[in-house]
């Protein structure tokens, strides 16, 4: 079985009360391209908003997400409130009104090393299952060692409050990772800001081949994802939900 997350220090440090959703991809709006990515937040005993990270619905209950990500159950839990996660396209602030679903457990990968930046994944599951939104699918074994890298992946994440998504290029493919410019100045459309968690999708299918890093704060031109395809991903990701 995989472990369960612990609330620490860090988790705690790292969110910002009754703070909107950083501006974290720099893209168009996406609407309801992409309806299966979304966003864990916590609310607290008072139902007060913290904003925590980005991820994408795999299957009816199994969030995929960074590995810092699940902590917010536990974190959540410690404060008596509850971790939630809303797909809603345009989140207000506050989001009053928004519809809220709530995130029962939370996992990471048990190898995940963020000092080797290894496995680096996380699963939320949700109390009930989300019936009206179709789960992004995931890839093949290895897939992306075969694809052109010419083929642009999209990202998608929240910024400015709204869902938006981005096209970025591969600059290069490792074992566990994938090498990804973002833009060229850093700047502007495209740029993804550390928007942990949040899918990259193959082109304009459904296929969610990697998560972003999760690193808060960080505007660079370059960002790093980790692959999906590989077996240590899909090893993980067999407890929750059938890989293809």
């Amino acid at each position: 079985m995989w472990k369960m997350l612990v609330a620490s220090a860090v988790l705690v440090v790292a969110l910002a009360a009754g703070s909107p959703p950083v501006g974290a991809v720099n893209g168009d709006l996406d609407g309801n391209a992409h309806p299966n990515m979304g966003v864990m937040l916590v609310q607290d005993a008072d139902g007060e908003i913290f904003e925590f990270c980005g991820g994408v619905l795999i299957a009816p209950t199994v969030f995929l997400t960074n590995y810092n990500c699940p902590g917010a159950v536990a974190f959540a839990q410690s404060i008596g409130g509850r971790a939630v996660i809303t797909f809603e396209p345009v989140l207000p602030w506050p989001p009053e009104g928004s519809e809220f679903l709530t995130v029962q457990a939370g996992y990471i990968h048990p190898d995940a090393n963020p000092k080797k930046g290894s496995n680096l994944y996380g699963i939320a599951v949700l109390a009930s299952p989300v019936r009206a939104i179709t789960p992004a699918e995931l890839p093949t074994l290895q897939q992306l060692a075969s694809i052109d890298k010419n083929q642009p992946l999209t990202v998608v994440g929240y910024g400015d409050n709204s869902r938006r998504a981005a096209t970025v290029t591969i600059q290069a493919i490792f074992p566990g990772t994938i090498q990804l410019l973002n833009n060229a100045n850093a700047t502007g459309r495209g740029g993804v800001c550390g928007d942990g968690g949040s899918p990259y999708f193959l082109g304009d299918s459904n296929v969610v081949v990697a998560v972003a890093d999760g690193e808060v704060g960080r505007c660079n031109a370059i960002s790093w994802a980790f692959r999906n395809d590989i077996e240590t991903a899909r090893s993980f990701l067999d407890d929750f939900v059938r890989v293809p």
